[in-house]
């Protein structure tokens, strides 16, 4: 932490492709730059185009058998408290959600 200049030479070292010089490039003018794919709507797909696949229901695995069921799937939410990525309140009432943005939810998978 006393020396973010190791920390971008780990990244680097770790991506370097994206990242290499990363200490040095971060102050040129007009900053780093990432590329980024789907800003330049360069889409790395069968049909050149961003592809969209929409579940049937919030619960698709719901029939998932009850041996594999220790699978835990990870999504994140958006609080009803939220603009873009700022979460302005502790609480959620959608979710009964109270005091605290720390919290995970879980379902057992079952019916």
């Amino acid at each position: 932490m006393a020396d973010y200049d190791r920390v971008r030479e780990a990244i680097g070292a770790t991506y370097p492709a994206i990242f290499h010089d990363m200490s040095r490039r971060m102050w040129e003018p007009g900053g780093f730059h990432r590329r980024l794919e789907a800003r330049e709507r360069t889409w790395n797909t069968a049909t050149g185009k961003a592809n969209f696949i929409t579940p049937e229901t919030l619960a698709t695995d719901i029939d998932t058998p009850v041996e594999q069921r220790d699978i835990v799937q990870l999504i994140t939410l958006r609080s009803n408290d939220q603009f873009n990525t700022t979460v302005y309140g502790f609480d959620d009432r959608f979710r009964g959600v109270h005091g605290t943005r720390m919290v995970v939810l879980m379902h057992r998978n079952g019916r």
